[in-house]
C-alpha cells in the first residue's frame, strides 16, 4: 500500500499539469465584444508566472485577447510588458489577438503580449484566426511557438525582436504576413512558408538569422528590405509565378530585399521573372547572375559594390533591358563598383543597353 501512494506522489510531482489551475477570473479586467456575444481581456492585473485564462469570464466566452487606452490615451495591451509571466494558455473560444489601431496606423511595440521579457510558452487555441500586429513584439525569452490552423493572418511585427525564438509552425491556412513580423529574429534559422500565402509584407525577415528560404508561389513580388542584412542567408529558392521584386523606396528604412545578405553567392530567377528594384543585391556575395529571357528592368545600384561578382549571363534572345537610375541626370550605377565583371559579361551588358560603369 505504501508502494503505491509513494508512485502515485512521484506521478503527481513529476506532471506539473496535475497542478495547473485555470487563473481567476478577478485577476483579468475586460469588455464586451462589438457584437456584445462575448468579452475581450483588455487587462491582466495579476501576478502568476503561469496564467492560463478562463474560457468563461463574468458568464461570457472570452473570445478576443485586446487592451485599453491608458490615463495618457496611448493604448495599451493586456499583457504589455508584464516581467512576471513565463507561460500563457489562451483558451478554446479566443479567435483574435489583436493590437492598438487608430486609423489604420499600429501603435509601435504596443501588442497584447509585447515586450513580455520572460514568456517562454504560448499555447493558443485552436478557434484562433488572427494574430494582430506588435502581438509578441520583444517577448525575447520566446523560442517555440505553433501557430494553428484556422489562422489566416499575422499581423505587422507580430513576433519582431523575438531574439530567442528558434521554431515556428505556420498552417496551411495561412494567407497573409504583415511588415516585419519577424523582424530581428535573429536565432530564427529556418522558416517553412505555407503555399496558401498569397501577401507577405516588406521586411517581414530583416535582420533574421534565417539561412534558407522557399519562397512560396503565390506571392508574385518580393518586397522591398524583405531579407535586408540576413547574413548567415545562403540559399534561396524562388519559383516560377514571381514575377519581381522590389527595391528601396527611397525612404531612410528600406533597402533592396536582399541588400546586405553577405553570405548569399547564388541567386536563380525563374522564368516569368521581369524586374529587379534597386538596392535589390547590393552588399551579397554573388558570383554569377543568370538572368532569365522575360527580364526587362533592373533597378539603381541593384548590383552594385559587388566584387565576388565575375559573370553575368544573359540570353540571346534578350534583345534590350531597361536600366533604372536613381535620378534622371545621374549616371546609370546598376553594376557600379563591380569591378571583377568579367569582360564577356561586360560586352553581354552593353549588348542590352547597360552604359554604366563596373
Amino acid at each position: 500500500m505504501k508502494n503505491v501512494i509513494f508512485l502515485i506522489a512521484l506521478v503527481l510531482l513529476t506532471n506539473s499539469n496535475v497542478f495547473a489551475q485555470i487563473t481567476p477570473e478577478s485577476d483579468f479586467t475586460v469588455t464586451l465584444t462589438a457584437d456584445n456575444a462575448g468579452v475581450v481581456i483588455v487587462k491582466y492585473n495579476g501576478s502568476a508566472k503561469e496564467v492560463i485564462i478562463p474560457a468563461m469570464i463574468q458568464g461570457m466566452p472570452v473570445r478576443e485577447i485586446g487592451g485599453q487606452r491608458a490615463g495618457s490615451g496611448m493604448w495599451t495591451g493586456a499583457f504589455q510588458n508584464n516581467r512576471t509571466i513565463t507561460s500563457v494558455v489562451i483558451p478554446e473560444g479566443v479567435t483574435i489577438i489583436y493590437n492598438g489601431n487608430i486609423q489604420g496606423r499600429d501603435y509601435d511595440f504596443h501588442g497584447a503580449f509585447a515586450g513580455c521579457t520572460q514568456l517562454t510558452t504560448v499555447t493558443l487555441p485552436s478557434t484562433l484566426t488572427h494574430i494582430g500586429g506588435f502581438a509578441f513584439s520583444n517577448c525575447t525569452a520566446l523560442r517555440t511557438i505553433t501557430i494553428p490552423s484556422g489562422v489566416t493572418s499575422i499581423g505587422n511585427s507580430s513576433f519582431e525582436g523575438c531574439t530567442a525564438l528558434q521554431n515556428i509552425t505556420l498552417p496551411n491556412t495561412l494567407t497573409s504576413i504583415g511588415r516585419n513580423a519577424f523582424a530581428g529574429c535573429s536565432s530564427l534559422r529556418n522558416i517553412d512558408l505555407p503555399v496558401s500565402l498569397t501577401s507577405i509584407g516588406s521586411g517581414a525577415f530583416q535582420n533574421s538569422g534565417l539561412t534558407s528560404i522557399t519562397w512560396p508561389p503565390q506571392v508574385t513580388v518580393i518586397g522591398h528590405s524583405m531579407f535586408y542584412n540576413c547574413r548567415d542567408l545562403r540559399t534561396v529558392e524562388i519559383p516560377v509565378g514571381v514575377t519581381h521584386m522590389d527595391g528601396t523606396t527611397g525612404s531612410s528604412w528600406s533597402y533592396g530585399p536582399f541588400f546586405g545578405c553577405t553570405s548569399l553567392t547564388t541567386i536563380i530567377l525563374p522564368e516569368g521573372f521581369t524586374s529587379i528594384g534597386a538596392w535589390s543585391f547590393q552588399g551579397t556575395s554573388l558570383t554569377t547572375l543568370i538572368l532569365p529571357t522575360t527580364i526587362t528592368n533592373i533597378g539603381h545600384a541593384a548590383f552594385s559594390g559587388i566584387s565576388t561578382l565575375t559573370t553575368v549571363i544573359i540570353p540571346e534572345s534578350v534583345q534590350q533591358i531597361t536600366f533604372r537610375r536613381e535620378f534622371s541626370n545621374h549616371p546609370f550605377r546598376n553594376f557600379e563598383n563591380s569591378s571583377n565583371i568579367n569582360l564577356a559579361s561586360q560586352a553581354a551588358l552593353r549588348r542590352v543597353g547597360y552604359t554604366g560603369g563596373f
